[in-house]
């Protein structure tokens, strides 16, 4: 089997990794997984279409390639400017949301599909399925067979419960990479949780989004030359 190459592009995060770059409250990712054959994807779509229009330009990606859309949780800062992207892509692709009342006022959207369990969106690329209780997520997986890749979106329902049921769901220990929003602030979270994220075989992280300083900080310590700062337009090959 072909092992997965992957590409993550950071469209919007709070920070800038490239001073050309806008940042906002929010976060999108680019995902190309070059196979067989490419599938391109958006993770999220920000809060704001004008920065997320200029930030996309400048990282050259052609809205025409995208196949699919997965929205991690309805929240504005991921899913706000949904319509306009769509309109901006050109084309009817697959929207892959999680369950959740905010759905509603998105419900004239062509081709959603609802992930309340584990969603298949091309080969070896699936969502966990809706997790959590008072804030309804999911994260995405590319399952590369000796490894996974996690992307998350604000990790509501805890970034060490999404890993480990990424880990049952696929039977694979291994997680090459969590990249994405860990909604924790201080020093003390993030140490706690980088270690719990070692013990269960996270060899690299890559915090974003909704992860304050603090928790940046710590995380950084306990993971050394396997942390990856991130920010609007980081480009990652995996």
């Amino acid at each position: 089997m072909i092992k997965l190459k992957v590409l993550i592009k950071t469209i919007v995060d709070n920070e800038v990794y490239d001073n050309r770059f806008f940042s906002t409250w929010g976060l999108s990712l680019h995902i190309e997984v070059h196979g067989k054959s490419t599938y391109m994807l958006l993770f999220d779509v920000d809060s704001n279409f004008r920065i997320w229009k200029y930030n996309a330009k400048l990282l050259d990606i052609e809205p025409s390639f995208i196949n699919a859309i997965v929205v991690s949780h309805w929240h504005g800062d991921h899913a706000g400017p949904l319509r306009e992207v769509l309109k901006f892509i050109g084309k009817i692709v697959p929207v892959y949301v999680p369950v959740e009342p905010y759905m509603k006022r998105y419900k004239m959207i062509r081709n959603m599909i609802v992930c309340s369990e584990p969603c298949s969106i091309y080969d070896n690329i699936l969502t966990t399925g809706t997790m959590g209780v008072h804030i309804r997520e999911q994260a995405l997986i590319i399952n590369r067979s000796s490894d996974l890749i996690i992307v998350v979106g604000c990790s509501h329902p805890g970034i060490t419960n999404i890993v480990k049921w990424a880990q049952d769901l696929t039977g694979i220990d291994r997680v090459k990479l969590v990249i994405g929003g860990l909604h924790i602030s201080s020093w003390n979270e993030g140490f706690y949780i980088a270690k719990k994220l070692k013990e269960l075989g996270v060899e690299y992280i890559s915090p974003m989004h909704c992860t304050g300083l603090n928790a940046k900080l710590a995380i950084r310590e306990v993971y050394g030359e396997n942390y990856i700062p991130n920010g609007s337009g980081k480009t990652l090959f995996i």
